[in-house]
């Protein structure tokens, strides 16, 4: 059992200033590891993608406001339903709090890579 911390990668478009978008990245996560926070930057919306092999596992993204490490709830999509991801896919974020982070429900056997985009709208 693994604390995953997420990889983060910033992008910028030449001669905007800073970063208008950050892909946060959580790679080889196992149904016995535990994905690390990431607080974000303040940004207008996101999405998470998830790919690997799964064996059952289902995939949630929590959020928070605490500026602790607590206090994390499960965020909805665009059509307000949870966001649970159980096979190769993605889905939009809704709900945009200070922190997030991945949870693994279930499953054996599995190694997936988590993404989550963060992006601003000029």
């Amino acid at each position: 059992m693994a604390v995953v911390n997420p990889v983060i990668t910033a992008y910028v478009k030449k001669g905007w200033g800073p970063a208008q978008a950050f892909l946060v990245s959580w790679e080889g996560v196992t149904e016995s590891d535990t994905c690390a926070r990431y607080i974000a930057p303040v940004m207008n919306d996101g999405i998470i993608s998830v790919d690997g092999t799964f064996g059952g596992t289902s995939v949630a993204l929590h959020g928070s406001n605490d500026p602790a490490d607590a206090n994390f709830i499960v965020l909805k999509d665009i059509e307000d339903t949870v966001i649970g991801i159980s096979a190769a896919g993605h889905s939009q974020v809704a709900q945009h709090p200070l922190q997030y982070k991945p949870v693994l429900t279930g499953g054996s056997g599995t190694t997936i890579n988590i993404r989550l985009l963060l992006y601003g709208k000029g």
